[in-house]
């Protein structure tokens, strides 16, 4: 029994230095763990990088909001911009057309003047030289006022009683329309 009681010792003590080993090894992790946790002090380093991220994230969002509120005005500024400009070319367009009109119609109504002036022109003349014509002026039919109607029949009698006096007379005015006549074909 001595040696159970011997062996029961030595197993207590075995027991009992394996407690004591155990004992001091989960002290010795504890200090570790302890230390380490100790060297990250709390995890405040890593919270106050965690919270400066927070911040500069915050400030990059609001940055990123006022850049985009800006980027949409100028949008709006330009698009309304082009449309002005669009509706401006329109415009211009719409002038240019009625420019070219008015021109082409000024063009045509000096062209119709032109064609009506040299037409009436000559047959006018064939009839004032033309042979068979009376020498009397019909000039009822002539819209002049009523002065210059005496004035004609007074030169009509003048020629039928002196017509070499009337027609040297008519030679001097003569001269002096051909001078005149430029003005008559403008």
């Amino acid at each position: 029994m001595h040696s159970s009681i011997s062996g029961l010792q030595e197993l207590f003590n075995l027991t009992k230095q394996l407690h004591d080993d155990f004992v001091d090894e989960a002290q010795e992790l504890e200090e570790e763990v302890q230390g380490q946790i100790d060297t990250f002090a709390d995890f405040q380093g890593q919270e106050d990088r965690i919270k400066e991220m927070e911040t500069r994230i915050k400030q990059g969002r609001e940055k990123a909001d006022g850049l985009r509120k800006r980027l949409d005005k100028a949008t709006r500024r330009v698009e309304k911009r082009e449309k002005e400009l669009q509706v401006n070319e329109v415009e211009r367009a719409r002038r240019k057309r009625m420019l070219w009109m008015m021109l082409g119609l000024a063009i045509a109504v000096l062209v119709v003047v032109l064609a009506v002036h040299f037409s009436r022109v000559p047959a006018e003349h064939k009839t004032m030289r033309g042979r068979g014509r009376s020498n009397t002026l019909n000039t009822t039919d002539i819209p002049v006022p009523e002065e210059v109607k005496s004035v004609l029949r007074s030169v009509q009698e003048a020629s039928s009683s002196a017509p070499e006096a009337v027609t040297t007379r008519f030679q001097s005015v003569t001269q002096e329309d051909e001078r005149l006549r430029l003005f008559d074909e403008l």
